[in-house]
């Protein structure tokens, strides 16, 4: 529901359904995380985004998490950790 909730841009209804949904299972907490990463960025809170979405930066598998991470870093004018991130971003896209 969070997710859905995300992509329509209702972040506070998307922020109530993840409270709860921390889970054992590794993948479900990778997605919780890149979530919230999300919803921080998309709000304005650089530095949460930022520090939820190095949890899972490593498992990035279409380079959104890495472009969404470079745009939080200029944002707080870390030039160099937005060049860094947004290098990994370009290795995901077709030539």
């Amino acid at each position: 529901m969070a997710e859905i909730l995300t992509a329509q841009r209702d972040y506070d209804a998307a922020q109530r359904h993840l409270r709860g949904d921390l889970c054992d299972k590794p993948e479900m907490l990778r997605r919780l995380h890149a979530l919230r990463g999300k919803i921080f960025a998309a709000t304005g809170h650089s530095t949460e985004a930022i520090s939820e979405l190095l949890r899972v930066i490593d498992h990035d598998e279409d380079g959104s998490l890495n472009y969404v991470l470079a745009r939080q870093y200029q944002k707080l004018g870390d030039e160099k950790s937005a060049a860094l991130a947004f290098e990994r971003y370009r290795r995901f896209r077709p030539q």
